[in-house]
């Protein structure tokens, strides 16, 4: 038995014996029912113990496996959600300096869900610049505002007009 099935027993057990408590009318018939299904319970619960002392219940043996596939998946999901805002903060920061709709393609890497950020592309191909404060932004004033409001260096930033 491993800690799955014995954990689903449990339920079961519990389950069932809320029901007979619902359907069972009160009186001495329900408390009994509702011993017996106590004592069934804590035999269930108990079942496991001769195997653990033997040594051949396995309580993470149906667990390592889904657990680690699922931890890979939460990695995963949480580099994509700092990929998103950097690229949001990317956008917003440039629509400040009067960039709209630039393309920004992030190259980086999943370290632990840390974003390691090796190359950061900015494409102004679509982009509207307008001018903000008289001045029309520069290509190198893009790199640096970019490189400031993610944290790398500025090399990692490239600009395409």
């Amino acid at each position: 038995m491993n800690l799955s099935s014995w954990v689903l027993t449990i339920v079961g057990m519990v389950v069932l014996s809320v029901i007979g408590d619902i359907i069972l009318p009160q009186g001495k018939i329900a408390k009994t029912v509702k011993g017996v299904f106590a004592f069934i319970t804590v035999l269930v619960i108990a079942s496991p113990l001769p195997e653990l002392f033997n040594g051949s219940f396995e309580v993470f043996s149906s667990l390592t496996d889904e657990t680690h596939a699922f931890d890979e998946q939460i990695s995963q999901t949480i580099y994509q959600m700092r990929v998103e805002q950097a690229c949001s903060q990317i956008e917003t920061t440039l629509g400040y300096r009067g960039v709209d709709n630039p393309e920004i393609t992030i190259i980086s890497e999943n370290k632990d869900t840390f974003l390691e950020i090796e190359k950061i592309i900015i494409n102004l191909d679509n982009a509207v610049i307008k001018e903000v404060d008289g001045n029309i932004i520069k290509t190198e004033t893009i790199r640096q505002v970019v490189a400031e409001s993610v944290g790398v260096a500025e090399e990692k930033v490239v600009v395409y007009e």
